[in-house]
């Protein structure tokens, strides 16, 4: 069985939303996904690269 992960990369490397966005756009997600076993936000302290994988 395989996984979908969705990652919002913005078009700025050195661009982060704020903690409160963050958990505004986790609500948002959580209700239009229902189904989804894990909706959450992550920072990260460093440039990093994706692997997109094969889709």
């Amino acid at each position: 069985m395989s996984d979908t992960i969705l990652r919002y990369v913005p078009g700025d490397a050195s661009w982060q939303s704020s903690p409160e966005n963050a958990t505004k756009a986790v609500s948002l997600l959580e209700t239009i996904v229902p189904g989804a076993d894990e909706v959450r936000s992550g920072f990260e302290d460093e440039v990093r690269l994706y692997d997109p994988g094969e889709n």
